[in-house]
């Protein structure tokens, strides 16, 4: 399974995983360089950074043994 497929199934929409996947790769961008080097339509990258924040980190959850 692909990075942005695997962050999908932690809730982000593909440009949310798109962007997770970016900044791990890139490190800090500015939403001008983001933007740039994402290239997808949609909300501006900040507004991706958002909805990233409020989602908080793809954590999976632990199993009970």
């Amino acid at each position: 399974m692909e990075n942005v497929e695997c962050l999908m199934n932690f809730g982000l929409t593909r440009q949310e995983a798109n962007l997770y996947v970016l900044l791990v790769l890139e490190g800090e961008l500015n939403g001008y360089e983001a933007a740039k080097k994402a290239a997808s339509p949609g909300p501006t990258p900040t507004m991706r950074w958002q909805d990233l924040w409020k989602k908080g980190p793809p954590i999976c959850p632990r199993k009970t043994l």
